[in-house]
């Protein structure tokens, strides 16, 4: 397998030199579990889920360590120097779940799981996320989906209605209005945000998968279960579109989310891609200076040609080193409580996947947006994709080429299908049977219904 823990020795100085956001207990002679997570927009709510935990009579003490920046790199140079944390909840950059397990990294929870905590969350299992094989690894925590993140007061100023933006040619002249009002503002205002300075995710989480599915299209093919690039070619023409106006706020393919998100709520960005855990980014992490909502994300003709991605994902991961395993589930079953997770759909941090949760919550959520990413009706879970170890770099890079003009879409498309498909073929060729992932029915409207074996 192609080696995915890179830099590995500037990453171990990063780790010796970034602090995190650190949440811990003084264990004294109780078992300790490290739990490392990427989010920091729930912090103040999961803070307390520890030390809730911690005053239990149980013997376990768990230490939470929040890293913002560079998670994947420093996780890696973790696992290289033997201080990989015992939970964690990514992935080294550019790995996934069965990249993890084939190194080693992941522990199979199938004899730790309770019978009880596997019935409730056995629907959102999905093979090659939660999956390798038939054997479970990984917990799905809560639901994600995306929107467009609006900046109402950049809109009234520049007379863009956000409820009427259906089209990427709406987008284009949106973001282009509200360029041009922004050029009167101070401090300056750009009309959208497209900050992929983290390539390796966030195309693939937002910026085009996000935006693909609604189209009808994906890269990947579930059909016939190949790679067809074809389905960047509207996106990033809107997006050079965009690029061509000067709507784009500026440095874009250098920026990561958090200054990004940052802009957005200091009001210097008119609109960009949310994501269902942004509503604690805008109300807690960066609390938003301005009036803002979201709305549908846009098609390139404004029709609904598929569903939005509602998934859980592989959040929740036990180190294959883990020295008290047990202990570790203890923590995960905790955290994956009703109680926990009614209260965290509460303080609107994140979409419950069980219905009963929002249900049974006593208190509904009113954080402002969180109504926005609430109803799901365009969003719905998504079957797995055939799992093959995709190419170096991935194909983020490639559409951050483009913005640079260092290629054309065409060539894009031509060497992503390449690619992929060979890493595909090599894949097959090596014992991979692709058969489980090909849906000869599959339909962007009914994506979970037309999988169905």
């Amino acid at each position: 397998m192609k080696t995915k823990l890179m830099a590995v020795l500037l990453a171990s100085a990063m780790l010796l030199s970034l602090a995190p956001i650190a949440l811990a207990s003084d264990g004294g002679g109780d078992v300790t579990v490290t739990y490392w997570t990427h989010q920091r927009h729930d912090m103040e709510y999961i803070g307390q889920i520890v030390e809730e935990f911690n005053a239990l009579d149980n013997g376990i003490k768990v230490e939470m360590q929040i890293y913002t920046d560079n998670f994947g790199d420093l996780l890696a140079a973790a696992y290289q120097t033997g201080q990989a944390p015992d939970i964690f909840t990514n992935f080294p950059t550019g790995m996934n779940l069965v990249d993890g397990v084939r190194a080693g990294m992941v522990m199979p929870i199938e004899d730790l799981i309770s019978d009880e905590l596997r019935e409730k969350n056995s629907q959102f299992f999905v093979e090659t996320i939660n999956m390798v094989d038939g054997k479970l690894y990984t917990l799905p925590f809560v639901g994600y989906n995306f929107r467009l993140a609006v900046n109402l007061d950049a809109c009234e100023g520049a007379g863009v209605d956000p409820d009427a933006i259906k089209t990427y040619d709406d987008l284009v002249a949106a973001a282009k209005k509200i360029t041009e009002w922004g050029a009167t503002q101070e401090p300056r205002v750009y009309g959208f945000m497209l900050p992929t300075g983290e390539w390796n995710w966030i195309w693939d989480g937002q910026y085009y998968g996000a935006l693909a599915r609604y189209n009808g299209e994906f890269y990947y093919d579930f059909k016939t279960g190949k790679a067809d690039f074809e389905s960047i070619r509207p996106i990033m023409e809107m997006y050079l579109k965009m690029k061509e106006d000067g709507s784009l706020f500026p440095g874009g393919v250098e920026m990561i989310n958090d200054p990004a998100r940052q802009q957005f709520s200091e009001g210097t960005v008119g609109m960009m891609v949310a994501a269902s855990w942004d509503i604690g980014v805008f109300n807690d992490q960066f609390p938003a200076k301005i009036n803002w909502k979201c709305v549908n994300l846009p098609t390139y003709d404004g029709e609904l040609h598929g569903k939005g991605n509602l998934s859980g994902g592989d959040y929740l991961k036990i180190n294959a080193a883990a020295k008290n395993p047990e202990a570790c589930m203890e923590w995960l079953s905790y955290l994956l409580s009703d109680e926990v997770l009614e209260g965290y759909y509460s303080g609107a941090y994140g979409l419950p996947l069980r219905a009963e949760i929002s249900s049974n919550a006593k208190v509904q959520p009113e954080k402002k947006g969180f109504s926005d990413f609430a109803n799901t009706e365009i969003d719905a879970i998504y079957p797995p994709l055939f799992p093959y170890s995709a190419p170096e770099p991935n194909y983020g890079n490639y559409l951050n080429q483009v913005m640079m003009g260092s290629i054309t879409i065409d060539q894009a498309i031509e060497t992503l299908n390449m690619l992929y498909n060979a890493a595909i073929e090599e894949e097959i060729s090596s014992g991979g049977d692709p058969t489980p992932y090909i849906y000869p029915n599959f339909d962007f409207m009914d994506p979970a219904g037309s999988s169905a074996k």
